[in-house]
């Protein structure tokens, strides 16, 4: 099972996500992936969270 889950106001953002990695099928890739990244600039935020390998 894969969590993203992204909550938000006008001042802060939280962006959670889990660290478990696997392929299709179940197999463990990494524990120790992260699956969320930010990029934070003058003019904008941008927070992207993802949920695994695709098959």
């Amino acid at each position: 099972m894969t969590l993203v889950l992204c909550l938000g106001n006008r001042e802060n953002v939280v962006l959670l996500s889990d660290r478990r990695v696997t392929r299709p099928g179940g197999s463990i890739v990494g524990d120790n992936s992260n699956q969320a990244a930010v990029l934070i600039t003058r003019d904008a935020r941008l927070a992207v969270g993802y949920t695994g390998i695709a098959a």
